[in-house]
């Protein structure tokens, strides 16, 4: 019963976390190719890692995404606060997805080898 709640907790803050990254930094996805690939929440919801992608392949571009998400990591902490009612105040940690730069030419053989 108890890891129902805490799944669906987990589910409310993801969907929660994209909306509202989605609407304040519209900006900077419009102009920079930026998805939000998965969200790591651990058990007790104390520390949130998104994993984001570019998909422009900037290294310098990555860094500025990471430090305006990091610089306002504040006020996107307050409004989950205020939609959700947490034990422990959540560190959030932003993180390029290494997992599908290092893959994206694997990606696209097997896609070649489908069609």
């Amino acid at each position: 019963m108890k890891n129902i709640i805490i799944n669906k907790k987990n589910k409310i803050i993801k969907k929660y976390i994209i909306n509202l990254i989605n609407k304040k930094f519209n900006y900077i996805f419009k102009t920079n190719l930026i998805s939000i690939n998965y969200i790591n929440i651990c058990k007790n919801s104390s520390i949130i890692k998104i994993y984001i992608n570019n998909y422009n392949e900037n290294n310098n571009n990555n860094k500025k995404i990471i430090n305006i998400l990091q610089k306002n990591n504040l006020y996107i902490i307050n409004k989950l606060i205020k939609k959700i009612n947490f034990k422990n105040i959540p560190k959030i940690y932003f993180k390029i997805d290494k997992f599908y730069n290092k893959n994206k030419k694997l990606f696209y053989f097997l896609n070649k080898i489908n069609k």
